[in-house]
């Protein structure tokens, strides 16, 4: 589409900028991320696979007290949306932005349900294994001004 409008004009058009309009970044812990991934991971950490769910659940816990400590400080309240399809966060953000103007720092935050993957013991042949399924977790959108980045 941008050749084609470009080669139209190009009798009128001295340059073209280009940039991303954003970067999501997205990843997972090598050797985790799949069942026997998970199960040598276990493995090393002397964990038990019956106990992975005790397990999953103090880490679960511990990222949401230290997102909502990150939100205590910063004077925020988590605003957690119900329908996530039906949200527009950056439309959001930036009536908040309206308000509170662009200096540095965490502008607002946002949780939601959404799925994921996880993974739960379950029987294989006798024995006791870690499998991956499709789940639903609580994920944390954190939108911040960096004094270089900008919004974020």
């Amino acid at each position: 589409m941008m050749q084609a409008i470009c080669e139209r004009y190009r009798d009128h058009i001295t340059g073209v900028l280009s940039c991303f309009d954003r970067v999501i970044l997205e990843g997972n812990i090598p050797g985790a991320c799949y069942g026997h991934g998970m199960e040598s991971f276990l493995n090393k950490k002397g964990i038990l696979f019956k106990d992975y769910p005790k397990f999953a659940e103090r880490l679960n816990l511990e990222i949401r007290d230290n997102i909502d400590r990150i939100a205590r400080q910063s004077r925020l309240t988590i605003e957690f949306i119900s329908r996530p399809r039906d949200v527009r966060k950056e439309a959001r953000v930036q009536e908040i932005l309206d308000r509170r103007g662009t200096e540095p720092g965490i502008v607002h935050i946002f949780s939601a349900m959404e799925t994921c993957s996880c993974y739960e013991p379950a029987r294989f042949n006798c024995s006791l294994r870690i499998r991956g399924r499709i789940g639903k977790c609580l994920h944390y959108y954190v939108y911040l001004i960096d004094q270089t980045l900008g919004l974020c």
